[in-house]
């Protein structure tokens, strides 16, 4: 069988239509994508992933943050309910001290113990993610912010049990423990304003690496848009161009 032999015009013009074949696959991949082709800049592509690690590792630091915020919360809710607890106990204190009929101060012993077992239940049943803060058996809570720095912050466990607050049927020791709770929220309030603090920063540096990744490989839409278009009328021109050099081709074979 006789090998076919195309005319250099025509194999010029096949792999022009073949070079333009595989820009348009380039092409239509990216604006489906909306991302470059990985393979035109690798190392666009790799510090693009490292950065979208780095972005996903704050996201994890935040969530530990945020999961520490919500155990700060709760021990700030009970701590408000305790608050109220020892007004009412304050009140009881101040008719004990005020009467001497021995029937009245059993009753208000047992008023008072009530509290007393509500104030523990309190203390108790405020429990976040992360357990609790101000129960009797609370411990100390770390936040790591998993930052280059291996910065962290321990808020101190601070147990608001009326035994923990040395609670006893009496004003001076009601007072006492109403300021206790109080330093604690106050402690516990100035905790949480420096996580959220650490929260606004992380989601900073979150979109700020995000934001740099996507710049690194993400295409210009437009661009490619304008690109196709010129691509279809290159495509048009080769397919013409090879007709042609097919025509050129029958030309000179009708010469023999």
């Amino acid at each position: 069988m006789d090998q076919v032999t195309l005319s250099t015009g025509t194999q010029s013009a096949i792999r022009a239509l073949q070079q333009t074949d595989r820009v348009q696959s380039t092409n239509q991949q990216e604006l489906a994508t909306g991302r470059k082709d990985p393979r035109s800049d690798v190392i666009a592509e790799l510090i693009s992933r490292a950065l979208n690690d780095q972005a996903a590792d704050l996201a994890s630091t935040k969530d530990e943050t945020n999961s520490a915020l919500n155990t700060i919360q709760a021990a700030d809710n009970g701590l408000d309910a305790i608050e109220e607890s020892l007004k009412l106990a304050r009140s009881v204190a101040e008719q004990y001290q005020n009467t001497s009929d021995p029937a009245e101060q059993a009753r208000l012993q047992e008023q008072f113990d009530t509290i007393a077992s509500q104030i523990d239940a309190l203390a108790a049943d405020s429990r976040g993610v992360n357990g609790s803060l101000i129960a009797s058996d609370a411990q100390d809570m770390t936040v790591s912010y998993g930052s280059a720095s291996d910065g962290s912050l321990t808020v101190a466990a601070s147990p608001s049990d009326s035994a923990s607050l040395g609670l006893t049927l009496s004003v001076d020791s009601v007072d006492a423990a109403l300021a206790q709770v109080r330093d604690t929220r106050q402690t516990l309030d100035s905790a949480a304003s420096t996580l959220a603090e650490r929260n606004n920063f992380t989601d900073a540096m979150q979109n700020n690496l995000e934001e740099g990744a996507a710049d690194l490989v993400e295409t210009d839409l437009n661009e490619d848009a304008a690109q196709a278009l010129s691509l279809q009328t290159r495509d048009r021109l080769g397919v013409a161009s090879l007709a042609m050099a097919a025509e050129s081709n029958r030309a000179v074979l009708q010469l023999f």
